[in-house]
């Protein structure tokens, strides 16, 4: 038969192996908290990388856009003056 004191020094045991493993498993969860916030960190860098590039790409059609108009208007100015002075 198991005494007294053997049952004390398992409950005494399996409590502190409880509270160990419950140590343990917070370390866990801050470990994987601080993984997602270092991952979040990183992809919000991204994002602001990406938006950055967005508004320069934005720039560069506007100033191409911009172009292709001129260089439109300037065509179809010389095909209006062509035949006025083909005829002269």
């Amino acid at each position: 038969m198991i005494s007294d004191i053997e049952k004390v020094v398992g409950l005494v045991v399996l409590a502190l192996s409880g509270v160990v493993w419950l140590i343990r498993l917070e370390g866990k969860v801050k470990q994987v908290e601080r993984a997602q916030v270092t991952d979040i960190d990183r992809i919000n860098k991204t994002l602001e990388k990406l938006e950055i590039g967005h508004q320069d790409i934005l720039k560069t059609l506007s100033v191409l856009s911009t172009n292709i108009a001129e260089i439109m208007g300037y065509e179809r100015g010389r095909n209006e003056q062509a035949p006025k002075t083909q005829g002269k």
